[in-house]
């Protein structure tokens, strides 16, 4: 989804010194992926994922209240936060019908407990109507290690609210708290310009960068789409490496010229081709929507990992060690059953983690077999999803100077020319930063490397 472009600036001091808080998915395109939904209590869940509530892209979040004594409730994942500094919220709403509710900002404590949760700052969506911009400054109070979006209709309401396109700044200094909603403005794409010298960040060590490009496929007519070859070109020139997710069936109906191309660009040396399913299906059970490896049972995913490194040695002559599942539902990419297929399929080693390490990816890790890269939401080519941006990846860079590495997500196949000047820049900057560019199983041996030494 396209952000949007923000109303005339008040208070630039602010906005210069803004940086993107950890925001996961936060256009919905994952579906709930990263959200919580706090309503499961309910005899209907109120808060779903719906194409046509997309206000830009293919996925926007809808509301529909129907009870009169409950309200709807969907929080974000907690993300770091300090005491004293102002946080700034901005989304998209539309509202129909007579339901009312809003958008808080949840800060919480060391012990995890919400501070004060009968004075939350929010904004609220009110007035039935199109698409309004709607934004929220609030300053953090003492005692603040997290902060989280909470969406929430207001018990004896109802009717329906969609909302799409989030975004929360760290954006420094303290303030007063504000809220605001105005008409959105057309979006309009920035006219590019020559990359300036970049001051090289502090790090004890260069980081090592993962480029995890998803969705390789084989379209109708047997070929690749040109934006592989565009790629491609780029990493020749530059000289550095990336990874590419192939969806494994398309491969049956690839041309000879395909097939080689693929073979040519795995034996350069400077791509890495790993497993993105065998179809990257999305299908609906019981009116919710599943991605690949989430909800099948232990049998049937086993098969589709074996069908596609089956389909992999025929047509390419070589295995595929590495993992990334395809997303698309709304209850994420991967199960319990993922997991022991992971580790009971011989050829798996790696497994780019679609989120940041949580407790499932540590089993994984104890286990032995698999290694987990995992992500770090600000630190990507994408954001919000499918839109490459330069100046975001600049400042989720900086936050984590101690980082060994990032694992970087994109789509090419959804870049525009400025999707492409955007990919360069960031490399630009990525290379100013003397960062190193390596395969997954480069990073995972890195990984594994270092953690043996620590034992």
């Amino acid at each position: 989804m396209i952000r949007f472009l923000s109303r005339f600036v008040v208070g630039l001091a602010l906005v210069s010194c803004a940086m993107a808080m950890p925001l996961q998915n936060p256009g919905f395109e994952n579906g709930l992926e990263g959200w919580i939904l706090l309503e499961r209590d309910l005899p209907d869940q109120m808060t779903s994922v719906a194409t046509d509530a997309a206000r830009e892209g293919s996925a926007g979040l809808r509301v529909e209240d129907t009870n009169k004594q409950a309200g709807s409730s969907l929080v974000s994942q907690p993300m770091p936060a300090s005491p004293g500094l102002t946080y700034k919220l901005a989304f998209y709403a539309r509202a129909k019908g007579a339901n009312k509710g809003a958008v808080y900002l949840r800060f919480y404590d060391s012990s995890q407990k919400i501070i004060d949760p009968q004075n939350l700052p929010n904004v609220a969506i009110s007035k039935a109507g199109d698409w309004e911009n709607y934004t929220l400054d609030a300053v953090a109070p003492a005692g603040t290690a997290a902060i989280a979006i909470w969406i929430h209709s207001w018990s004896g309401a109802t009717g329906t609210i969609e909302f799409d396109d989030f975004s929360l700044e760290e954006v420094g200094g303290s303030g007063a708290s504000t809220s605001s909603a105005s008409v959105p403005v057309a979006s309009v794409v920035p006219a590019s310009k020559p990359s300036e010298p970049t001051a090289v960040i502090t790090r004890e060590k260069p980081a090592m960068i993962v480029l995890k490009l998803d969705d390789l496929k084989v379209s109708g007519g047997g070929r690749l789409p040109t934006e592989w070859q565009r790629v491609l070109d780029i990493l020749k020139v530059r000289n550095i490496k990336a990874s590419f997710g192939i969806i494994c069936d398309s491969l049956a109906k690839a041309d000879p010229s395909v097939i080689q191309w693929i073979k040519d660009a795995h034996q350069s040396g400077l791509v890495e081709f790993w497993f993105h399913g065998l179809n990257h299906d999305v299908r609906t059970e019981n009116g919710v929507q599943m991605a690949e490896f989430k909800g099948r049972p232990y049998d049937e995913q086993k098969r589709r990992f074996e069908e596609s490194e089956s389909l992999v040695r025929e047509k390419l002559g070589f295995t595929l060690v590495t993992f990334g599942p395809p997303g698309g539902g709304t209850v994420g990419s991967f199960d319990e059953a993922t997991i022991r297929v992971m580790n009971d399929v011989p050829e798996m080693k790696v497994w780019l983690y679609p989120q940041p390490l949580d407790e499932a990816g540590r089993q994984v890790v104890a286990g032995g077999k698999v290694v987990i890269l995992d992500r770090e939401w600000p630190v990507n080519i994408e954001q919000p999803l499918f839109v490459p941006n330069a100046e975001k990846l600049e400042r989720g860079y900086a936050k984590y100077p101690q980082r060994a590495y990032f694992v970087l997500q994109g789509h090419p196949t959804h870049w525009k020319d400025e999707g492409f000047v955007q990919f360069e820049k960031i490399l630009d900057f990525l290379q100013q930063q003397n960062a190193v560019f390596v395969t997954p199983t480069e990073c995972a041996a890195a990984v594994e490397q270092k953690t043996a030494q620590a034992n």
